[in-house]
C-alpha cells in the first residue's frame, strides 16, 4: 500500500572472524514504482582470551595423588 511501512529483519550469525559489505535493493510496485538500496555493513570477531602461564609443570605427580594449580583467563 502506498505510504505504508514494512519492518524487515536482516541476521549475521557468523561461524569465523569476517567482515560482510553488501547492499540489499527494494523493488516497489503499485502506484509508485521505484527501488531504494539498503547498504549493509556487519563485523563479526570473537574475542580473544589470554592466561596467566603459558606452562602447568605436575613434575613428579605420583599415581593416586592431587596437585592443583590455579588458572586466571582473562578476555
Amino acid at each position: 500500500m502506498a505510504k505504508s511501512k514494512q519492518d524487515i529483519t536482516i541476521s549475521f550469525h557468523p561461524e569465523e572472524a569476517k567482515v560482510l559489505i553488501a547492499s540489499a535493493i527494494f523493488k516497489f510496485t503499485g502506484s509508485e514504482e521505484g527501488s531504494k538500496v539498503l547498504k549493509i555493513s556487519a563485523i563479526g570477531k570473537y574475542p580473544f582470551l589470554t592466561i596467566n602461564q603459558e606452562r602447568f609443570d605436575f613434575e613428579t605427580l605420583l599415581v593416586g595423588k592431587i596437585a592443583s594449580r590455579d588458572v586466571m583467563l582473562k578476555n
